[in-house]
């Protein structure tokens, strides 16, 4: 009877161990299985949460990936670099105590050339590398063009996204935006919906200069928005 209790209080301390270990990190989600359009996007996003009092590292590795990088559009983002490819692997920025973070994120564009295809990335902790988790990017190549037919207001706010130039892009300590001819309202808006920076008259010179140098570093949506009511939005990197 001894020994048998000694073997429950033993399992006990064991799982008791295991799930703390388990819930050291959660990650938002695992699986982002979307169709990639003919001139669409794929774009999804993770997030990873330290449920410690302690700092954390995530080191990543990529097990599996099958995306056209050499002739795609693409933007990956580890916490909390943006980059135009797709290394082997890496290790992220030290994550804060019980923080969130913005963990991976992949932007694809193939233009007229989807196909089938995936990326799969292994994450741990560098603190505690026997778990390991994984995410995986699922692709389905569709032939129907994405983008909507456009009425004669969005052919015009189309003409006028040709026309507005953005830079530099990735940025340091500004972004210029260039836009001729028409007033217009902008704001600046981080990976979790948050204004982070806007305009707070509406602009009528030709060129704006923003000054970014308090931001984090990381990726960004700046939305500009038209007198006609439409936005026109342009992702911006922040180093």
């Amino acid at each position: 009877m001894k020994r048998l209790i000694q073997n429950v209080l033993l399992m006990t301390i064991l799982m008791i161990g295991l799930k703390a270990h388990s819930q050291s990190y959660t990650l938002s989600d695992s699986l982002f299985e979307d169709s990639l359009y003919v001139n669409g996007y794929y774009d999804h996003s993770m997030y990873l949460q330290n449920n410690t009092n302690n700092k954390m590292v995530i080191v990543w590795n990529v097990i599996e990936n099958t995306l056209d990088t050499a002739n795609w559009e693409i933007l990956f983002c580890f916490y909390p670099e943006c980059l135009s490819n797709i290394p082997s692997g890496g290790t992220c920025d030290t994550i804060k105590p019980n923080e969130e973070v913005y963990m991976t994120g992949l932007a694809v564009s193939a233009g007229t050339t989807p196909k089938d295809c995936n990326l799969k990335i292994e994450y741990y902790d560098i603190s505690n590398p026997s778990r390991r988790d994984t995410a995986n990017f699922i692709m389905h190549a569709s032939s129907t063009d994405k983008a909507p037919k456009q009425e004669p207001d969005a052919i015009a706010d189309t003409q006028i996204a040709d026309r507005l130039n953005v830079y530099p892009n990735p940025a340091l300590d500004r972004i210029n935006i260039e836009l001729k001819s028409i007033s217009y309202s902008w704001k600046l808006v981080d990976v979790y919906g948050r204004n982070v920076k806007e305009s707070v008259v509406t602009e009528t010179t030709d060129l704006v200069e923003i000054d970014s140098s308090d931001l984090p570093v990381g990726m960004y949506v700046l939305e500009v928005n038209t007198g006609t009511g439409n936005t026109i939005q342009k992702r911006i990197i922040k180093q």
